[in-house]
């Protein structure tokens, strides 16, 4: 195999990106795509607002994403791959998985889980731009994220990953699968 293409999903602050990031540094030839640059912008129309949250916005749906031109962009990163250079391309964010024309484009599809308990503490570290208002994690991230993990129970191919691991193990495990499918060593 030349190229690769790792779809990384997973509950929000789990480690995709931190893992995404370490990659990007010890990898040869290796572009990431972030879910998160591919968030709708605030104020677009398309956005399912939430009625009890003052209309903010729900960030962890489908709607939220222009998942066309991300997978645009994954099919012409792979069109313009040369036969014979290893490459590889990682996707990654919270709900990558949903869109089925998206998974047929990842050769390895690996999902992060963490404890609802662990995943409210790392949230809670970070800063989201537009702020989140009180209530919806609870409300809203994480009954979305437990139901997109049990849509995912009906695909047999994603390997599921305990984000509770340290970055180094989430690291080398996935570190390990792309160096094993690529011939690298």
């Amino acid at each position: 195999m030349d190229h690769i293409v790792i779809g990384l999903s997973g509950v929000t602050n789990s480690g995709k990106t931190t893992v995404s990031n370490k990659l990007k540094t010890t990898l040869p030839n290796i572009k990431v795509f972030n879910m998160d640059d591919y968030f709708l912008a605030e104020e677009d129309p398309r956005h399912l607002p939430l009625p009890q949250f003052n209309n903010y916005a729900n960030w962890e749906i489908e709607s939220a994403v222009d998942f066309d031109k991300l997978t645009k962009d994954i099919r012409s990163w792979k069109e313009t791959q040369k036969s014979g250079e290893k490459a590889v391309l990682i996707v990654e964010g919270i709900i990558i998985f949903k869109r089925r024309d998206l998974v047929n484009l990842c050769d390895k599809k690996y999902f992060l889980t963490l404890p609802k308990d662990l995943c409210w503490e790392r949230r809670q570290l970070r800063t989201y731009l537009p702020p989140e208002p009180a209530g919806y994690f609870e409300a809203i991230c994480w009954p979305e994220y437990l139901r997109h993990r049990e849509e995912l129970q009906q695909l047999d191919d994603i390997e599921y990953v305990d984000g509770m691991k340290s970055e180094e193990e989430l690291y080398s495990k996935i570190h390990g699968d792309i160096v094993n499918a690529l011939a690298l060593h």
